[in-house]
């Protein structure tokens, strides 16, 4: 995906870097480093914009949106020349780096020299070339510019892609003459990065309608128009490609709009075999009409299934042996949830034990952080006390079972929190790598191999350690880990945090067809987070994930069999 404003969005990051050395700036920093976030994913040059089209994207207002016109006419921003003047030359770029803090980029700028990260990766990619900065931060200097090359390019996480496209839709739906908006494309398919949204708009005055979207308040300009669709530049900054049809071919226009690519090429095919042609405004033979309402009437035709959205990322879609993915009602449980006995917990153990009967759920796992997480994790006497008032509230909850767990970290050598007789008095545990992203292959894979074959380790959290648009996964070789969770009974989570979707869902299918057996759950660290399970279900249903194969649709007497399964292997 091009950027046309990335020179101005750089501007305002490191405008909002600068800032942040700053006592009482942090809603300035927020809405600087926002208004670069959108601007960067804008698909047209800003300089093209009027004033009122660059106040309509999200996040810039008046200020900002002075800010941003100060430089398109000069070529620079007073404040941030001023505060530069403070520094020296490349200190606010370097700055930005996500392992580089203060101290470091003053070293990295006054002695070393660097101006930027552009001669910081011309010395990087020269053999020797950072060897003066010693190894600590050259270590660091490497590993932020990975991480800046891999996410520069990143969509937005499939979470915050839905939440604008319903906000989009709902905007659109308000237009009159429109009947329905139905969200499709890459969101609708649980994408974990979009780049662009897809919407069908129904109406039974296709041409009026078309007319009047680019009026709407969602729509900043109209990039390219057709008798069927447009591409305008949304308030989020993402194109948006709204394809307007009637009532009588939404079925038709949706299933062209969802996609993939792949699929619907398929779907050509079929349809060219039996002399049909499938348009967006319908399934035609010659100049009759066959079907256009509905998708299934549809598939039909076409002889095949009517596969869940998630599940079209390729042609395997189109085959009859298409499985009825997980949903969110099957699951019966959260194996991966925290408190306030976890630091960054915001709940008591009360409150989301609570949340959790409250969806229906047969058990919940406390899964606080261990002890070697030094700045938040339990302690063995804070474990006993815990264990204690986890007896005390399954008295009073007696309709959900509260399992006594722990996240526990896995070390660089593979090791993990406590001692094995320790460990095998918690009900169940989760062990996730916190520390050392940096290293190689070979090493974070044997660091998981190491856990999975612990007998008091029965999921592995997270696997591939990525934060969305801030850290990419480090390297493993995800098929020798299947292999030995499927052969030591270990469970692989698919984290529903909106940053990690983890394990994706093209990483779920490799899983599958090894074996292994996946954990769905939310990594709540709040009574609203444990919700995130509608974000992991939909990513386990791209890797055609089914309720057999998630060891949390399980009833409690299935889950605590595929435990003790596990800690047998210790004797």
């Amino acid at each position: 995906m091009t950027q046309p404003n990335a020179p101005v969005a750089d501007a305002l990051a490191e405008l909002a870097a600068l800032l942040r050395m700053r006592k009482g700036e942090r809603f300035r920093v927020r809405a600087y480093e926002r208004a670069a976030r959108v601007l960067r994913a804008t698909p047209v040059d800003v300089s093209e914009l009027t004033e009122s089209e660059i106040r309509r994207l999200e996040g810039i207002g008046a200020g900002i949106a002075g800010v941003v016109a100060e430089y398109l006419q000069t070529g620079s921003i007073a404040m941030l020349e001023h505060l530069r003047e403070a520094e020296p030359p490349g200190f606010g770029a370097l700055l930005r780096l996500p392992l580089i803090g203060v101290r470091d980029a003053r070293v990295l700028a006054r002695t070393h020299g660097f101006t930027g990260l552009a001669d910081l990766r011309t010395a990087a990619g020269a053999p020797d070339g950072l060897d003066t900065l010693g190894e600590r931060l050259e270590v660091r200097v490497r590993e932020s510019l990975r991480r800046v090359d891999a996410v520069a390019s990143e969509g937005l996480p499939m979470p915050l892609a839905r939440r604008e496209a319903d906000s989009i839709a709902s905007s659109l739906a308000a237009i009159e003459g429109v009947a329905d908006v139905l969200v499709a494309g890459a969101v609708r398919r649980a994408v974990d990065l979009v780049d662009e949204f897809d919407l069908v708009v129904v109406g039974d005055e296709p041409a009026a309608v078309a007319a009047a979207l680019p009026a709407s308040r969602t729509v900043v300009r109209v990039l390219h128009q057709t008798e069927h669709r447009l591409r305008v530049a949304s308030v989020a900054g993402r194109p948006a490609t709204l394809w307007v049809t009637r009532p009588a071919a939404r079925g038709a226009a949706l299933l062209l709009a969802t996609g993939s690519t792949a699929y619907v090429a398929g779907l050509h095919d079929r349809a060219a075999v039996r002399g049909y042609q499938l348009r967006y405004d319908g399934l035609w033979r010659g100049t009759t009409r066959l079907a256009g309402e509905s998708e299934a009437e549809i598939l039909g035709l076409l002889d095949v299934p009517v596969a869940p959205a998630e599940l079209r990322e390729d042609a395997a879609a189109l085959d009859s042996s298409v499985p009825l993915p997980v949903r969110v009602a099957d699951l019966r449980g959260d194996l991966h949830v925290h408190s306030d006995w976890s630091g960054d917990g915001k709940a008591t153990i009360e409150q989301m034990v609570s949340a959790a009967a409250a969806r229906g759920y047969a058990y919940v796992a406390m899964t606080d952080h261990a002890e070697n997480l030094s700045i938040n994790g339990m302690s063995r006497t804070a474990v006993a006390a815990r264990r204690r008032t986890i007896s005390h509230l399954q008295d009073r909850h007696q309709q959900i079972r509260i399992l006594d767990g722990a996240e526990l970290n896995i070390g660089l050598d593979g090791g993990i929190d406590y001692d094995t007789d320790f460990l095998l008095q918690f009900d169940i545990t989760v062990a996730s790598i916190h520390s050392h992203m940096d290293r190689s292959t070979r090493q974070q894979t044997d660091r998981i191999l190491d856990a999975i074959a612990h007998p008091a380790v029965h999921v592995i959290g997270h696997p591939s350690g990525r934060i969305i648009g801030h850290r990419p996964p480090y390297g493993i070789e995800l098929q020798a880990i299947a292999q030995a969770a499927a052969e030591t009974g270990t469970a692989l989570e698919v984290n529903g945090s909106p940053r990690r979707l983890d394990l994706s869902g093209e990483m779920v299918r490799v899983a599958l067809a090894e074996g292994a057996t996946l954990a769905v759950s939310s990594d709540a660290h709040s009574i609203p987070e444990l919700d995130y399970v509608h974000n992991a279900v939909p990513t386990a249903r791209r890797g055609w994930a089914t309720p057999a194969g998630v060891v949390n649709c399980g009833e409690l007497d299935d889950l605590l069999a595929f435990v003790d399964r596990k800690k047998r292997r210790a004797t």
